[in-house]
């Protein structure tokens, strides 16, 4: 009786090893992440950094070329452009009040210095769990063209 319990146990189980192994073989693939499937979506010709960040490059009438960068922190997406990178630009003091004053203009869009002051930043935050691909799509554009609008601003 012993060894019929021990031979059936073995001839259920091996099936199921069998089985495991033929699946452990196969090539695991990796989710596509959320925003890279917006980003499609919407059309953006965008380059991946990481599975979190992504790049989208821009041209505008005042600034030649510059990149908007896209990421998930947390349960946000940050747009942002560091506009003095991509102007290769310092950033002076006269300047503040005139940017200060740009921020009342814009809805979504805020404009940000760094706290070394050497770094000017156009950016835009929304919440991921509430983003489609549409919104997600005009706030990219709205980034895209402020940052187009403060560079002709500070080539004054």
């Amino acid at each position: 009786m012993k060894n019929l319990f021990i031979y059936l146990l073995l001839i259920t189980s091996f099936p199921a090893i069998a089985q495991q192994k033929s699946n452990s073989s196969k090539a695991i693939k990796m989710p596509v992440p959320v925003l890279q499937k917006l980003l499609m979506a919407g059309k953006f010709d965008y380059r991946a950094i990481n599975d979190s960040l992504y790049q989208v490059d821009f041209t505008g009438d005042n600034i030649e070329r510059f990149k908007v960068l896209i990421s998930k922190i947390s349960d946000l997406y940050v747009i942002a452009v560091d506009v003095t990178e991509d102007m290769n630009l310092e950033l002076k003091p006269e300047k503040y009040k005139m940017l200060l004053s740009k921020n009342d203009e814009y809805d979504m869009v805020k404009i940000g210095i760094s706290e070394s002051n050497n770094h000017l930043y156009v950016r835009c935050d929304t919440y991921s769990n509430i983003t489609s691909v549409v919104v997600l799509k005009k706030l990219i554009n709205q980034v895209s063209a402020v940052t187009d609008i403060i560079a002709g601003e500070l080539k004054k």
